[in-house]
């Protein structure tokens, strides 16, 4: 008799378990595990036991676009009627990026998970592009006509505050943003007429990540980097009188604040617990 009290307790207190929670992680093996309904609890629950917690599974990638601006500046001759150099001029003018469009990747990891559905965590983001500056004639007077192709790669890392979707991996919560500050080395690379050169930055900025769940999770990043480096920068040191006529004597390119937007997706996201 005593047995039997037993097993049916144990039958009941079984199938009452899983009406007191309500958000599940799929294990790996196939079946389901529920635990506690606050996603930043079942959060710290699955991540106790291993769950749905794979560092690649916070990864992103998608597409970049940046939007920069620099100053312009070179050195060029002006001949007299006998193809003598009557005198050497500097100019300078502000010229933009073209439209272009890049690769991103990121990852994050977290440092600390709060109560309120979100965490701190420590973030990663890879940008690569390829674009140019269109230098116009009417800019800089004589010599100045040209394109400068640009390149540039740098990897974004920061300190994050985020809060929704992509903190707790839950996709019941259909929207996220993040705020987010940190440094980002970077090297410019470009070439003017004879001209290339580059540099190594490590440039600060600021960012604001918004997220939305639509069977993946996606997300709007947008990125102010504050620059001050060269793209391209010569020394005025050439021989004057060996180079052609056409050519500047001197070449420098100096990035300035710039604006950056990526849209990537999270595509390990389709496998997020869900209750």
């Amino acid at each position: 008799m005593n047995k039997t009290i037993y097993v049916a307790l144990i039958s009941i207190l079984f199938i009452l378990r899983p009406l007191s929670s309500s958000a599940q992680f799929n294990n790996g093996f196939g079946y389901h595990t529920t635990y506690n309904y606050h996603p930043s609890i079942t959060y710290a629950q699955a991540k106790e036991r291993g769950m749905n917690l794979k560092p690649w599974w916070r990864s992103d990638m998608g597409i970049y676009m940046p939007f920069g601006t620099a100053t312009f500046t070179h050195v060029y001759r002006t001949f007299d009627n006998n193809g003598n150099i009557s005198a050497i001029n500097s100019a300078s003018s502000q010229i933009s990026l073209k439209p272009t469009f890049g690769i991103s990747e990121g990852l994050f990891c977290p440092i600390i998970t709060m109560k309120d559905n979100s965490m701190l965590a420590f973030a990663y983001a890879g940008n690569f592009y390829i674009a140019k500056f269109e230098i116009q004639k009417d800019q800089l007077g004589s010599g100045g006509a040209g394109t400068c192709g640009v390149y540039e790669g740098g990897v974004a890392l920061s300190l994050d505050y985020k809060f929704g979707v992509d903190a707790m991996l839950d996709k019941k919560q259909k929207t996220g943003i993040t705020f987010g500050a940190g440094f980002y080395p970077n090297i410019l690379i470009a070439g003017y007429k004879e001209y290339g050169g580059g540099s190594l930055n490590f440039d600060p900025f600021v960012k604001v990540d918004f997220s939305f769940f639509m069977g993946v999770c996606f997300k709007l990043k947008t990125m102010v980097i504050f620059r001050n480096g060269a793209y391209l920068q010569t020394d005025n040191n050439s021989d004057y009188n060996s180079l052609p006529s056409t050519s500047p004597n001197s070449v420098s390119i100096i990035g300035s604040t710039s604006f950056a937007v990526a849209l990537v997706v999270l595509p390990y996201s389709w496998d997020w617990g869900n209750d």
